[in-house]
C-alpha cells in the first residue's frame, strides 16, 4: 500500500513539474532553464522506476510460481483421473466431467488472487477522493433555502472579527478587526503585505467564517444570508483575473447570460476595452485562449472588470484590479467605477458600496475613507488628506516612501 501511494506521489511531481513548465514556458526559456526542467523530470521518474522494477519482479515471481502451482495440479488432476477410470473407480464421463469442473474453476480463482493488487492500487488512488467526499461541508450554500431581500443597501459591519486559514490555524490574519462601511462609501483598504486585506474581502464574500467575531451586512448576520443569492450581489475583480478558454463576449457575460449585445458593450466601454475588442479582426468574438494567454495582462483585468460591471452588484470588492493597467486606463477604469449606479432595478438608483485593496496608494486617493491595516488591526482611517496630515501615521509614511521611488 505504502508503495503505490509513493509511486503515485512521485508521478503527480512529475505531471506538475510539467504543468508547471508549460503553462510557464516564456520564463522557462528566458533562463535558458529547459536542461534543469528535463533533469528534475528524469530525477522524478527515478523512484517510481526503482519501485517499479522491484515491484514487477516480485509480481513475476509470484506469478511464475501460481502458474507453476496451476499446471502441477493441472497434471496431477489427469493423472488422477485417468486412474480413477483405469480401476474403474469412476465412469469416463463422471471422470471427463470433474475434470473440465476443476480445470474451469481453479483458473478463475487464480485470476481473482492476481487481481488483488490491482484492487488495493484502485483502494489507494480512491482513498483521496472518499476523503473528500466524506468531509462535512462547513459553509452550507443553500442554507437559510430562501432570502427575503430584493437587494443589498451595502452597509458592512466587522464586530470584533479574530480569523486565521484553516490551513495555517497558527497564524492570526485577523486580530479584533472592527470596521463599519457605509452603503454607497468607497473605501480602500491599504497596508504592508501580510496584513489581511484581501482576508477582508474573503470574509465579505464568505469564503470563510471569522473564528470569533461578526461580519454585518445590512445590519444582518452574514451566516443568515442564502449564500448563493449574497454573492450575487457582490461583484468581485481579483488581481490575476481568470479568463475561460471561449470568446470575449462569453467572458464578459459569465454568469449573466442573460444580458444584451448593448449591455455587454457598455460594460466594455465602462472598463475601457470596448476600443481594443472592436479592432480586432472576430471582435467581441474573439477566443481568448487558454487562461486568456491571448491577452496582455491588462487586457485580462479590463475584461474581467466588465464581466463585474455587467453583473450590476450592491457591493463592488476590488483587490489589487488595476495592478496591470496603465495611468490612463487607470483613471479612466477609476472614474467609472466612481460614478457607477445601477437604474434598473425599479424605484432604485444609488452608488455601489465599493472596497478596494491597493499597495500602489495613487489608487485610492479619491476614495471616500482610506483604512491603513497593520498586523490584521485598524491603524488608521480617515480621507487622503486627513492622513497624508498625519506625518507619523503609517499611510503617510507608505505615501512619500512610494511618491520618493517614482523620483
Amino acid at each position: 500500500m505504502a508503495v503505490i501511494v509513493q509511486c503515485i506521489s512521485s508521478i503527480q511531481e512529475l505531471v506538475s513539474l510539467a504543468s508547471e513548465a508549460a503553462s510557464n514556458i516564456r520564463t522557462v526559456a528566458s533562463f535558458v532553464y529547459e536542461d534543469e526542467i528535463m533533469k528534475k523530470a528524469e530525477l522524478s521518474l527515478q523512484e517510481p522506476m526503482r519501485i517499479t522494477k522491484i515491484e514487477s519482479m516480485k509480481y513475476g515471481i509470484i506469478q511464475g510460481i501460481s502458474l507453476c502451482l496451476w499446471n502441477i495440479a493441472h497434471a496431477v488432476a489427469l493423472w488422477y483421473t485417468t486412474v480413477l477410470v483405469q480401476r474403474k473407480q469412476a465412469s469416463f464421463e463422471n471422470s471427463i466431467r470433474s475434470y473440465q469442473i476443476f480445470s474451469l474453476t481453479v483458473p478463475s480463482i487464480t485470476e481473482l488472487w492476481t487481481l488483488i493488487p490491482m484492487v488495493m492500487s484502485a483502494i489507494t488512488i480512491l482513498n483521496p477522493a472518499f476523503d473528500i467526499l466524506d468531509r462535512e461541508t462547513q459553509i452550507v450554500p443553500d442554507e437559510p433555502k430562501a432570502t427575503s431581500d430584493c437587494w443589498l443597501v451595502g452597509r458592512i459591519e466587522f464586530q470584533g472579527v479574530n480569523f486565521n486559514y484553516p490551513s495555517r490555524p497558527e497564524i492570526t490574519i485577523l486580530d479584533g478587526f472592527n470596521l463599519v462601511i457605509e452603503p454607497g462609501q468607497r473605501v480602500a483598504l491599504v497596508g504592508p503585505s501580510g496584513a489581511g486585506k484581501s482576508s477582508v474581502l474573503a470574509l465579505i464574500l464568505r469564503f470563510y467564517d471569522p473564528h470569533r467575531g461578526t461580519v454585518l451586512v445590512d445590519n444582518k448576520d452574514i451566516r443568515d444570508y442564502n449564500l448563493r443569492w449574497l454573492r450575487r450581489q457582490i461583484g468581485l475583480v481579483q488581481q490575476e483575473p481568470i479568463l475561460f478558454n471561449t470568446s470575449i463576449r462569453d467572458n464578459i457575460s459569465y454568469g449573466s447570460e442573460e444580458s444584451s449585445e448593448t449591455e455587454i458593450i457598455q460594460a466594455a466601454m465602462d472598463a475601457n476595452i470596448h476600443e481594443f475588442i472592436s479592432g480586432l479582426p472576430e471582435g467581441y468574438g474573439t477566443v481568448v485562449g487558454d487562461k486568456g494567454g491571448q491577452l496582455s495582462g491588462g487586457q485580462k483585468q479590463r475584461i474581467a472588470i466588465a464581466r463585474t460591471l455587467l453583473k450590476r452588484p450592491d457591493i463592488l470588492l476590488l483587490d489589487e484590479a488595476t495592478s496591470a493597467l496603465d495611468g490612463e486606463s487607470e483613471r479612466v477604469v477609476m472614474t467609472s467605477l466612481g460614478a457607477k449606479e445601477w437604474n434598473n432595478r425599479g424605484e432604485r438608483s444609488s452608488n455601489i458600496t465599493s472596497i478596494t485593496v491597493a499597495h500602489r496608494l495613487s489608487t485610492v486617493i479619491n476614495a471616500d475613507m482610506i483604512v491603513v491595516m497593520e498586523k490584521g488591526k485598524v491603524a488608521e482611517t480617515g480621507d487622503h488628506q486627513t492622513l497624508i496630515s498625519a506625518d507619523d501615521g503609517v499611510y503617510s509614511r507608505l505615501f512619500h516612501l512610494q511618491s520618493n521611488m517614482k523620483d
